[in-house]
């Protein structure tokens, strides 16, 4: 507010310092959010078939009827 009333460039350097953390801080969580996404999406994949290659029952009917 010091900037706006003032026209004081110190206050104004510190407010887009923080804009500048807040974007930083945000962009980062965002980079993290996406590749846990993908890691998690991944090994949801990869559990899910090691599950059905390990039920022998389910593959025989699925052999049988093809």
């Amino acid at each position: 507010m010091n900037y706006a009333d003032k026209g004081d460039f110190a206050s104004l350097e510190g407010l887009t310092g923080q804009i500048k953390t807040y974007f930083t801080v945000y962009g980062v969580l965002i980079i993290v959010a996406f590749a846990l996404s993908i890691i998690v999406t991944v090994a949801w994949f990869v559990l899910l078939g090691l599950g059905v290659f390990s039920m022998p029952s389910l593959l025989d009917y699925f052999r049988h009827y093809r």
